[in-house]
């Protein structure tokens, strides 16, 4: 909001857009970490955990790195910027995952 602006009705929502038990992640990811073509809201991803030799610790192998499924919410390719719905249970993991530079996206087929 400028200062200054007026709020109305309509500048409000009543929800955040995320449902119970789900959290919305943004990831920041550089190329190679996710498909070339464009991916839109709605698109069926998983989230891998992908680490270079740089990024990998001692006792790394005790963490949970299952994939973690998830819904592009919006994507912005000129840099590379996704927000992911994720299972609130899969949040921390998922963003620890980006911040680390350790996470790519696949694209997942159509959903049955």
């Amino acid at each position: 909001l400028q200062p200054g602006s007026t709020i109305t009705r309509t500048s409000t929502a009543t929800s955040l857009g995320v449902e119970d038990g789900e959290s919305l992640v943004g990831l920041a990811l550089e190329v190679g970490r996710l498909p070339a073509r464009e991916m839109v809201a709605g698109d069926h991803v998983q989230v891998l955990f992908t680490p270079g030799n740089q990024n990998t610790k001692a006792g790394d192998e005790n963490q949970n790195h299952d994939p973690v499924a998830a819904v592009i919410e919006a994507s912005h390719h000129d840099q590379t910027t996704v927000d992911l719905r994720v299972k609130q249970a899969d949040a921390q993991k998922v963003a620890t995952w980006g911040a680390a530079g350790t996470a790519s996206v696949i694209m997942q087929g159509a959903q049955k």
